[in-house]
C-alpha cells in the first residue's frame, strides 16, 4: 500500500509530464496559460539601449521586389537583457505606400513564426512589426532615420497614447554571396498591441471628422504634426493616422505614424502639400481646430512644459550628428517662438476653423516680419 507522500509526489509528477507533453505539442497558447501579463515579441525587444540585430535573407528578392507584397523567408537574431543569444525564423516583406517607390531599400514588414513564440513562452497576438529602414545609403538619408525616430520619442513624451519604437542597428546578411552591412532602423510597436495597453480597440473608417475624436487628445496630435512641420496627415481619409476606441468611450483616439514628410525630417524625396499652396517641407501649416482660447492655452501649456524633457531628448541621443542635431533643436526653437508670442500664436492656430497662415520656407515668421 503506497503512502500519502507518495501518492501526491506521483500526481505532481504526471501533472508535470502532462504539461511538458502539452506544451512540446503547441497546445499551451501563453495567452492562456500566462494571461495577459505574458510578454509580446515587441517588449522583449523593447529597451533603453539601441539594440543589434542580424537578419540574414535573400537580399536580391526583396530588393527586386519591393514594389510588391510577397514575403521572403528570413532568420534574425539578437542577444537578449539576460545575455543569452536568441535566434527566431522570421517571414520579411516590403511594405509603405510611397517610400518603397522611390528608396533603393524599402520599409520593410517583420512576421514572428507562431510555434517559436509560444515555445518561448511568448504570445502570438501582435506578431508581426513594422521596421522602418535606410531610404538609402547618402549621409542625409541615414540621419533621417534618428530624425523620425526622434519624431516617435517627442510624442512618446508627449502623451502615453502613441506608438513605442525601439532604435535598432541592422546587420543584414545576404544568404547567396558574403555581402553584408549594417545600418539603423526603427521597429515599431504594433497598432493593436498599444489599442491593447490602452484598454481599447483600433477601429476603423473613412469620412470622420474632429467631433469624432478626444478634443484634448486631437489638440496634442494635431499641435505635435505642427511641431514637426508635418501636413503629411489626413483624417477622413485614414492618411498616417490610427484610430483607437477605449472600451466605453465614444470619442476616438489619434495616434500618428509615418514622419518622413515632415520638416524635422526633411527626406530628400519628400514634397510640399500641394493642397496647402506650401513651396517647402519645412513651412509650418496648422490642421488643427481650436474651438477656444482656453483649449489652445492647455495645449501650449503642455508643451511647454515638455520642452526640457524634449530638448534634453535631443542633446542626448548620440546616434544623431552635430549638423542634424543643431538643425533639429533651431527648428524646434521657431515652434517655440510661435506658441509664446500671442501675434504669431494668433496667426499660426487661428480658432474656430479660420484658416492658418503657413510660415516661410524655413519654419519661421521671421520673413513677415
Amino acid at each position: 500500500m503506497k503512502s500519502a507522500p507518495f501518492k501526491i509526489f506521483l500526481c505532481c509528477c504526471t501533472l508535470i509530464t502532462l504539461g511538458f507533453q502539452q506544451y512540446a505539442l503547441g497546445n499551451t497558447d501563453p495567452t492562456i496559460a500566462q494571461g495577459s501579463e505574458a510578454k509580446t515579441i515587441f517588449k522583449t525587444l523593447n529597451t533603453t539601449d539601441i539594440l543589434t540585430v542580424n537578419v540574414k535573407m535573400e537580399l536580391d528578392s526583396i530588393l527586386l521586389n519591393k514594389k510588391t507584397e510577397k514575403s521572403f523567408p528570413a532568420n534574425i537574431s539578437y542577444i537578449d537583457s539576460n545575455g543569452f543569444i536568441i535566434k527566431r525564423n522570421i517571414k520579411v516583406s516590403p511594405r509603405g505606400r510611397s517610400r518603397r517607390k522611390v528608396c533603393d531599400f524599402p520599409p520593410l514588414k517583420i512576421k514572428f513564426n507562431k510555434k517559436e513564440l509560444v515555445a518561448s513562452g511568448l504570445r502570438t497576438s501582435h506578431k508581426s512589426l513594422k521596421l522602418v529602414t535606410h531610404c538609402n545609403d547618402d549621409k542625409g538619408a541615414l540621419q533621417n532615420v534618428m530624425e523620425e525616430y526622434l519624431a516617435y520619442k517627442v510624442y512618446n513624451e508627449l502623451t502615453n497614447n502613441s506608438l513605442k519604437v525601439q532604435l535598432i542597428k541592422v546587420n543584414y546578411e545576404d544568404t547567396n554571396s558574403e555581402e553584408n552591412f549594417k545600418r539603423y532602423a526603427i521597429l515599431i510597436e504594433d497598432i493593436d498591441e498599444l489599442a491593447e495597453r490602452l484598454g481599447g480597440k483600433e477601429v476603423e473608417g473613412f469620412n470622420k471628422g474632429m467631433d469624432d475624436f478626444d478634443a484634448d487628445l486631437m489638440n496634442t496630435f494635431a499641435m505635435f504634426q505642427y511641431m514637426i512641420g508635418n501636413e503629411d496627415w489626413r483624417v477622413e481619409y485614414m492618411r498616417n493616422i490610427k484610430f483607437i476606441q477605449k472600451e466605453g468611450q465614444e470619442r476616438l483616439i489619434p495616434v500618428p505614424y509615418d514622419f518622413d514628410a515632415s520638416g524635422l525630417v526633411s527626406a530628400n524625396y519628400a514634397k510640399a502639400d500641394r493642397d496647402l499652396k506650401l513651396q517647402s517641407v519645412q513651412q509650418r501649416a496648422f490642421m488643427g481646430f481650436f474651438n477656444t482660447k482656453k483649449e489652445r492655452a492647455a495645449s501650449v501649456e503642455l508643451f511647454n512644459a515638455k520642452k526640457n524633457a524634449i530638448y534634453k531628448m535631443i542633446q542626448d541621443f548620440r546616434p544623431l550628428n552635430k549638423v542634424a542635431k543643431a538643425r533639429t533643436i533651431a527648428y524646434f526653437d521657431a515652434f517655440y517662438e510661435i506658441i509664446n508670442t500671442p501675434r504669431l500664436l494668433r496667426m499660426a492656430m487661428p480658432l474656430k476653423g479660420r484658416i492658418s497662415i503657413p510660415t516661410g520656407i524655413d519654419g519661421t515668421y521671421t520673413a513677415r516680419g
